[in-house]
């Protein structure tokens, strides 16, 4: 049975704990994506990986008792959803800059030969981990 998402946001199954805003990706650059039960596995979006959106809290993976698998769901907002996001930063982002992808699900305000432009930055970030407000372009 096909399935749609009439809004901004969609739980996707993950093999691997992941924060909170940050970048995910459905395939890594030259994987085959996983499937859970019909539904693709997100994992971090790297540098040069295209992401489907922004985790908007984190996931813990539990071990399942059947198969022994780790597994949990995640909540993504996803890149076609309308307004703003939170992202994490890698690093200092001014107020304004343009923001790009960086490893790891992080954005970062340097563009790497890799990187892709993500958005503009509606507020500063001055450390690493830092959460900020980022207009998509």
């Amino acid at each position: 049975m096909a399935q749609f998402v009439n809004q901004g946001n969609k739980g996707f199954p993950s093999n691997t704990t992941i924060g909170e805003y940050l970048r995910v990706t459905i395939t890594p650059a030259g994987a085959a994506a996983t499937i859970v039960q019909g539904t693709p596995v997100v994992t971090l979006a790297g540098i040069a990986d295209e992401d489907i959106g922004v985790t908007t809290r984190a996931v813990f993976t539990t071990t399942n008792l059947v198969g022994g698998t780790q597994s949990g769901y995640v909540d993504v907002r996803l890149r076609s959803a309308g307004g703003t996001s939170q992202y994490t930063a890698n690093g200092a982002i001014l107020c304004g800059a343009n923001v790009y992808t960086a490893a790891a699900g992080l954005i970062s305000s340097s563009a790497a030969s890799t990187s892709t432009l993500i958005g503009l930055a509606l507020q500063s970030a001055t450390n690493s981990g830092d959460i900020i407000e980022i207009l998509p372009l």
